[in-house]
């Protein structure tokens, strides 16, 4: 995912210095990352520095289902209530959700995304590949 999000911050970076930009939306870029604990959070700073670098473009929500004291980011399992205060909510056409992780967190993934009316052709599983 980290690969992902380089890659379309940069397309966005080069797209801002065009003579012929496209148009998109501030904070086109969401991303909940969810892990077990702290020291499970790959990439954790790479991740704040693509936020700090790409404010207006990036953001990112980390949880934890076992956090440490003092955490005061995202506690527990990702939620539909997550998903929609931190990622692009109510659904529409312009939208794709790329969800990575083992394959009961995308099944699970794909089913609060299904029952928030988001369109299976909106959103891609790793796991469904396989």
């Amino acid at each position: 995912m980290l690969q992902i999000s380089r890659e379309y911050l940069n397309f966005l970076n080069m797209n801002k210095a065009s003579k012929e930009p496209v148009d998109v939306q501030p904070n086109a870029l969401n991303m909940l990352y969810a892990a077990e604990e702290e020291n499970d959070l790959a990439f954790l700073k790479a991740l704040e520095n693509l936020e700090s670098d790409y404010p207006l473009d990036f953001k990112f929500y980390p949880l934890l289902n076992q956090p440490p004291m003092g955490w005061t980011e995202g506690i527990g399992f990702v939620t539909e209530t997550h998903i929609k205060a931190h990622l692009p909510y109510p659904p529409c056409d312009d939208q794709l959700f790329v969800i990575c992780g083992p394959q009961i967190f995308e099944s699970i993934m794909c089913k609060h995304l299904q029952s928030l009316g988001y369109s299976q052709e909106w959103y891609y599983a790793y796991s469904k590949d396989v």
